[in-house]
């Protein structure tokens, strides 16, 4: 179920869920599998 929730990209659906979120944790991983994970948090809109 989890690898379902895997993207590679940020499509519309998310861009949007994004915009209305007053904070964001974007977590990536490289080649290696090495994952980093960094939180973000903003007043909405800005």
């Amino acid at each position: 179920m989890v690898k379902a929730k895997i993207q590679d990209h940020i499509d519309e659906y998310f861009r949007l869920f994004i915009a209305h979120s007053p904070f964001l944790s974007m977590a990536t991983a490289d080649a290696e599998g090495r994952a980093d994970c960094s939180p973000v948090a903003t007043t909405r809109g800005s």
